[in-house]
């Protein structure tokens, strides 16, 4: 009986382990670089926690914003445009917001844009300008090795638990 249970337990901790671990493995996507887009030659990169700084156009276009996942939102932030915003944003009134979806081998994106706090309707797309990424959710081998091992730590610490008690 004593064994019965601790395999069941061992089995849930390896799965769920296995699955914390491996969700781990895979990095948000790796969109920094060269990008053609609508909007005119971007460079995008990637900072620490998920935040990405983005430059382009030749109205000192930047881009202020998160990745989650495939998913980038933030801020658009220009030297000058159509339309000036109430209140500055990073030190300009010129400014809106910005949504991106990335392809999941990060080689295109869609989006859109809009002026200051406006919904983003007006389209935004790119593609990356020269070769593939190198690692697009690639699984990273030895992160899921050490979500199995501490898993079977996990494990073996209830078993020996139990077996204590028993």
């Amino acid at each position: 009986m004593c064994r019965i249970k601790f395999f069941s337990k061992a089995a849930v901790f390896l799965f769920f382990g296995a699955i914390f671990f491996g969700v781990l493995a895979y990095a948000d996507l790796p969109i920094e670089g060269e990008w053609d887009t609508t909007e005119g030659p971007m460079k995008v990169e990637t900072l620490p926690g998920g935040n990405v700084r983005a430059s382009y156009g030749e109205d000192g276009g930047r881009i202020l914003a998160r990745l989650e996942g495939a998913r980038l939102s933030g801020r658009w932030i220009e030297n000058t445009s159509d339309r000036p915003c109430g209140e500055p944003m990073d030190g300009s009134r010129y400014w809106g917001t910005v949504q991106f979806e990335f392809t999941p081998e990060a080689s295109a994106f869609e989006g859109f844009w809009g002026y200051c706090q406006a919904n983003p309707a007006s389209p935004w797309k790119g593609k990356r300008l020269g070769g593939p990424p190198t690692q697009a959710r690639r699984p990273i081998p030895w992160i899921l090795i050490l979500g199995v091992l501490f898993a079977a730590a996990v494990a073996a610490f209830i078993f020996l638990k139990t077996r204590k008690k028993s």
